[in-house]
């Protein structure tokens, strides 16, 4: 059984009209499409290529829209504007914890007062 190498067939559509393919090449098109569809598929290749260059210019409605969500966007005031990372949240947090941990859990009689008076 014959496998269909549709990448060929999409050359084929976009450089040869269907008048210039070969007996070998008809059979493998017309084993996927009729010959009818490649003729239209080609025209639609032939056309994407010779349009291929145009712009488009969208309406001046467009343009003026997008200036109006681009101001409202930059006129929000935002207090997180520079999100933290959630593991810097997370070891501030733990180190918050472990100050105030060892400032409240270590006796005072481990710190000895500094005798400066030199009793």
């Amino acid at each position: 059984m014959n496998e269909i190498d549709f990448e060929k067939n999409e050359e084929l559509l976009k450089t040869k009209q269907f008048h210039q393919l070969n007996d070998e090449e008809k059979q493998q098109v017309l084993a996927t499409m009729a010959e009818t569809e490649y003729i239209a598929m080609n025209e639609l290749y032939a056309h994407m290529r010779s349009h291929r260059s145009e712009l488009v210019d969208p309406p001046a409605s467009v343009k003026s829209a997008l200036d109006k969500v681009l101001a409202a966007k930059k006129a929000k005031s935002n207090i997180f504007r520079f999100p933290i990372p959630a593991y810097q949240v997370a070891a501030m947090a733990i180190f918050f914890f472990l100050i105030g941990f060892i400032m409240v859990f270590i006796p005072s009689q481990l710190i000895e007062p500094c005798n400066l008076a030199g009793s």
